[in-house]
């Protein structure tokens, strides 16, 4: 933990007196952080489980759109600077839209070829289609759909390009001018790049829920007790043996006892943990599976409807 600079005191000379130090705030109790994580954990997790358990295949899809969103959200503040963005007007704004656009275009076209929720509504969108002499088929309507949310925003995020705010009395230099341009294609670049990694990596997760939640929830829990087994490991047996840094310049309080710890945790858990969530119908099945299954034989509808799968 950082200790804050010490204040020094002058006498009414105006000689430096003593060096008082600013006393740091106490540390949090190591157990009582640990707890709070560790309830925080199962809150999070058990409510996840409920909400997949009651929604199914279409619940864990949106439980991955909010998770997205989140991650995004964090990774724009990165690089966020009050001072430069008070200057170019909408900025924020113009990020989400970027959001919105390649959501619109990577889970459009995917609920299409893996549909999983709202059979009427795509049922009567084909009806409203086929009567349509200028749309060919739903394909057609969502590329319409994207390149003018997509036109939209590569539009207006050219008019969001501005010296700086209208002030007669203030004069601008041409530093001051690259200055503003060059942060606005940086956050831009930057935007991008966020989009690449946030949506284009979970951009076949419709397809990989549709074949089976077991596909997404087990790698999922994979990843969560490997962090969670690597900061108990590291909180227990961190530095005591093994004294070498762990990579100390990208994140400082990893130890090797920690990564050791959770890849051994996270082998035993992946061992166990597949037969029991093999065991589950729900985890198990494909949503075709489980559709037909809950059609009380009149499979008709549900395979109409997936025959899209195959396209």
């Amino acid at each position: 933990m950082r200790q804050r600079k010490p204040k020094i005191s002058e006498s009414k000379t105006g000689k430096p007196a003593t060096i008082t130090p600013t006393p740091s705030p106490p540390p949090q109790p190591l157990l009582k952080k640990m707890l709070v994580r560790t309830l925080t954990a199962f809150f999070c997790i058990t409510t996840s489980l409920k909400f997949v358990h009651y929604f199914q295949h279409i619940g864990w899809c949106f439980l991955i759109i909010i998770f997205q969103s989140m991650v995004f959200r964090e990774l724009v503040k990165l690089r966020y600077k009050e001072a430069r963005e008070k200057e170019i007007p909408l900025f924020r704004t113009l990020q989400w839209m970027w959001y919105i656009a390649a959501m619109t275009w990577s889970y459009s076209l995917a609920w299409l070829k893996a549909p999983m929720a709202f059979f009427p509504f795509l049922k009567e969108m084909k009806l409203q289609i086929r009567e349509n002499k200028y749309i060919t088929d739903e394909w057609a309507l969502f590329d319409i759909i994207f390149f003018a949310v997509y036109s939209i925003v590569v539009v207006t995020t050219v008019l969001s390009f501005r010296i700086g705010p209208k002030n007669k009395n203030v004069t601008i230099t041409k530093k001051d001018i690259n200055l503003r341009f060059s942060y606005q294609l940086k956050q831009l670049s930057w935007t991008l790049l966020t989009l690449g990694f946030v949506v284009l990596q979970l951009k076949c997760m419709v397809y990989t829920a549709h074949a089976g939640l077991i596909w997404c929830i087990f790698p999922a829990s994979m990843i969560m007790m490997n962090d969670t087994s690597a900061y108990f490991c590291g909180v227990a047996l961190g530095k005591k043996l093994i004294p070498f840094k762990f990579f100390p310049y990208l994140s400082p309080k990893k130890t090797w006892e920690g990564f050791i710890g959770g890849g051994i945790c996270t082998l035993i858990y992946a061992f166990f943990a597949v037969h029991t969530w093999g065991s589950i119908p729900l985890a198990r099945c494909s949503f075709n599976e489980i559709a037909m299954a809950q059609s009380n034989g009149d499979d008709s509808f549900w395979i109409d409807t997936l025959s899209v799968m195959g396209r």
